[in-house]
């Protein structure tokens, strides 16, 4: 399984980078762009964005909703889908120790109990 993952984040990486170099291209089609997310904060300009904005500014039609124009700051492609693997695996690990684990554990507790049981009788006897 690791061996996949070797292969697929540098092309994600690398499309990543050809993703924003196509939305952030001068077009001659007029597009309009719609951004909105928790991770999207909105500039009224290009210099504000550019100074507060720890990720990539991009210019928008609508930016969380808004009427009118504003700079968008979010995360780029790749940290997104680096983020959202990472969200994915720490479920798939919360799943698998409650449905590993637990049963486990009960079945050493049931096997702990069943051993103080027969270990009781024997003084008995």
């Amino acid at each position: 399984m690791y061996s996949v993952l070797f292969y697929i984040v540098p092309v994600l990486y690398c499309f990543s980078f050809a993703a924003t170099e196509w939305i952030s291209s001068d077009n001659t089609i007029k597009r309009s762009s719609s951004v909105s997310g928790i991770l999207v904060m909105c500039y009224d300009d290009e210099e504000t964005c550019m100074k507060e904005c720890f990720f990539t500014c991009h210019s928008t039609d609508h930016c969380n909703d808004s009427l009118s124009p504003k700079v968008a700051c979010f995360p780029h492609l790749s940290l997104i889908v680096l983020m959202t693997f990472a969200f994915i695996l720490f479920v798939v690990c919360c799943c698998c120790c409650i449905c590993i684990v637990g049963p486990v554990l009960l079945c050493y507790k049931s096997l702990q109990k069943w051993q103080r049981k027969r270990r009781n009788r024997r003084m008995f006897v």
